[in-house]
């Protein structure tokens, strides 16, 4: 639109084998998986484990989104890649973006790479000065500990860190 006053939105949440998983329904293949580190790297004894557990449990549909995101992470910086095209749309028409909704389960994956996931988006957005707002409070991917009830440290530093 040719109106400065609209800013566009995107959600983001790629790849679904690390930000879903665990997933609250489960029929859906991805509550299958957990414990998927970030970066998904083939050769992690953590990604092959799950990988095993998957085959053995005849989890074939969850094996294949997680073969999947294999495959898309060994051709470099997941994020980065699946992000440019909205970064060169803004560059084609000028025009401010946010994401407005990103995140990963907290339930499923491991804290750490949780954070790091977490990190690389407002990375990412920040240095092509997107506004962005990580997705909910509370709830499976909010920003509080499910033990504590307090601010999860580590998803804050993620957001928020400045260095």
């Amino acid at each position: 639109l040719n109106d400065l006053d609209v800013v566009y939105a995107i959600h983001f949440y790629d790849p679904m084998a690390f930000t879903h998983q665990g997933h609250w329904d489960p029929e859906d293949p991805l509550s299958s998986i957990r414990g998927l580190p970030f970066p998904i790297q083939a050769e992690d004894p953590a990604v092959k484990n799950i990988r095993q557990q998957l085959f053995v449990g005849e989890k074939r549909r969850a094996l294949e989104i997680l073969n999947n995101a294999i495959a898309q992470a060994e051709s470099g910086d997941v994020i980065s890649r699946q992000l440019e095209p909205a970064a060169a749309w803004q560059a084609q028409f000028s025009r401010p973006l946010i994401i407005n909704e990103f995140g990963v389960l907290k339930g499923g994956a491991p804290g750490k790479s949780r954070a790091r996931w977490l990190r690389s988006v407002v990375i990412f957005a920040e240095a092509r000065c997107w506004g962005w707002t990580h997705w909910e409070y509370a709830q499976g991917f909010g920003l509080l500990d499910a033990k504590t009830g307090k601010p999860d440290a580590n998803v804050i530093r993620a957001l928020l860190d400045r260095r």
